[in-house]
């Protein structure tokens, strides 16, 4: 039963969108699922695990997203909020992959 007079979760939680190959539509579901979660009011820390071709970062108009996953990886950032950036949705930030 759905209740509405429940508090909202306060814990910050973790969801994986993956798949097989390439071309399969992982980051438009995760991209599509990381707003409808904002629009809920939601906040939001949208993740491009991709090392190798990430692209949510363009589908967000983000030209050249600057630091990124990489430079965790790598040690030139010592947290994750380093290589966060503003997408100019509220509520929503993007770690982007290289």
């Amino acid at each position: 039963m759905n209740r509405t007079d429940a508090k909202p979760r306060q814990r910050p939680y973790a969801i994986a969108v993956g798949g097989g190959k390439g071309g399969v539509g992982k980051s438009v579901v995760a991209l599509n699922l990381a707003l409808a979660m904002t629009k809920l009011g939601a906040r939001v820390t949208l993740v491009d695990a991709d090392l190798g071709s990430a692209n949510l970062h363009t589908m967000l108009g983000i030209d050249h997203p600057g630091a990124t996953l990489q430079a965790l990886f790598d040690g030139r950032a010592r947290e994750l909020s380093e290589v966060s950036i503003a997408t100019g949705f509220p509520n929503l930030r993007l770690v982007p992959g290289s």
